[in-house]
């Protein structure tokens, strides 16, 4: 059951490292911090900007103890009930709280480029032809590269339209 619980641990380490972009510390908790009435419970921890460890997922295994209580049993392969072994994984809005936190200032939230809906704003100073055609251009090669970009042609002013992008938590703004 460990290595069960172990693997949905590395799961969560490499999703909060590779697409939140948040280092986490991961370990056992200690008996007086357990889940209670697990055997044991597996862990991940998120540094925050203030030094405070925010735990961000975790993943408890019961053994037989809640199935007992409860009497959820299983048709064994001998064909007698057997009582189940279960385990308990989970991430909560303490991951959302994790990624504003450790994102977020201020002016707003920069969402990592794994998860934001749009990698990169186009912001235009001017409307010339030229800068037209090269905010154009721009988007288009960032498309191809499968980068998520796109122009605000809004009438709103420029710095309107940057605070707006930084507001959105767009990671790049042109």
């Amino acid at each position: 059951a460990e290595a069960e619980t172990r693997g949905m641990l590395k799961t969560y380490e490499t999703f909060f490292r590779d697409y939140l972009a948040i280092p986490v510390i991961s370990g056992r908790k200690t008996e007086k911090e357990k889940f209670a009435g697990a055997d044991y419970t597996l862990t991940i921890e998120a540094l925050m900007y203030n030094g405070v460890s925010l735990q961000s997922g975790t993943s408890h295994y019961f053994g037989q103890k809640f199935s007992k209580a409860y009497d959820i049993k299983f048709l064994n392969r001998s064909n007698g009930f057997e009582y189940a072994y279960q385990t308990s994984w989970g991430v909560s809005n303490r991951m959302i709280g994790a990624l504003i936190m450790v994102h977020g200032d201020d002016n707003g939230l920069i969402l990592p480029p794994k998860i934001a809906p749009r990698q990169v704003a186009i912001i235009k100073a001017t409307s010339d032809d030229e800068t037209n055609k090269l905010a154009d251009k721009l988007n288009k090669q960032l498309l191809n590269a499968n980068i998520s970009s796109y122009i605000d042609s809004s009438d709103k002013s420029f710095g309107f339209k940057l605070a707006e992008a930084e507001v959105n938590g767009i990671p790049v703004r042109i």
